[in-house]
């Protein structure tokens, strides 16, 4: 029964598939994004101490919500073809700058170019692309439902499998996302131990299959054990000891 091998080996392959966009490599690269950005903001705002240590600058001055103020009445400039050098118009308050004003502009100019607030700058993007695709990625999969159908009359407890898995995984993306947003906690990560591919993969692999009610296949004399749970299905990389 090849037929009924393949679409085992496809339906376990798929939900194989979605556990793969959680496990332990992709729960590092998370962390090492978030890592990479706290040390990113960290240096930026020590960048933005030393700049406002240099004369009387308004508190936060250099850091991020200051400096989409300033990249955008750079934007501004740029757009409208404007200088910022002395006797030119101030972008924002549109008096004309002084050369104490000017200079200072070109100060505030050279500290968002640094390395450090561009750093922070690309950090931040990738930090949030990340957070995007955790907020749209699925928990669940599209399943051959006749073979479900089979696999369930044979044994129910196979979906039960299923669904503590599907659960589990649910848990796993919202501790991703609330670490990733604002816990900052990359301790306690729920684990994924519900295994539902050890008996398909089982019958997939058998070379004396016989057909299951409703229409799948099973190995002719065997016997179902009740249930499955195996702390290291291939949810986690290399070197992982959860």
């Amino acid at each position: 029964m090849p037929d009924y091998a393949k679409r085992l080996r496809s339906l376990t392959k798929t939900m194989q598939a979605v556990v793969d966009e959680f496990n332990a490599d992709v729960v590092r690269h998370h962390k090492e994004s978030d890592d990479a950005l706290r040390s990113a903001e960290s240096a930026e705002k020590l960048a933005a101490s030393q700049l406002r240590a240099e004369s009387e600058l308004l508190p936060g001055t250099g850091e991020r919500v200051w400096k989409s103020l300033f990249n955008a009445a750079q934007t501004y400039l740029s757009t409208e073809h404007l200088s910022h050098e002395e006797g030119a118009p101030c972008a924002l308050c549109q008096t004309t700058l002084s050369k104490d004003a000017a200079q200072r502009l070109a100060r505030f100019s050279a500290f968002v170019a640094n390395d450090a607030s561009e750093r922070a700058s690309e950090q931040r993007r990738n930090h949030q692309s990340l957070i995007a695709a955790l907020n749209v990625k699925q928990v669940g999969w599209s399943l051959d439902e006749e073979m479900v159908g089979s696999l369930n009359l044979a044994d129910d407890n196979w979906q039960k499998l299923v669904d503590e898995l599907k659960s589990q995984l649910g848990a796993r993306r919202q501790w991703l996302l609330a670490a990733m947003s604002h816990t900052q906690e990359w301790t306690d990560e729920p684990a994924l131990t519900a295994n539902p591919f050890e008996w398909p993969e089982s019958l997939a692999q058998s070379n004396d299959l016989k057909p299951l009610p409703g229409g799948g296949a099973r190995p002719e004399g065997s016997c179902r054990p009740a249930s499955r749970s195996l702390p290291a299905l291939r949810t986690q990389g290399p070197g992982s000891t959860q």
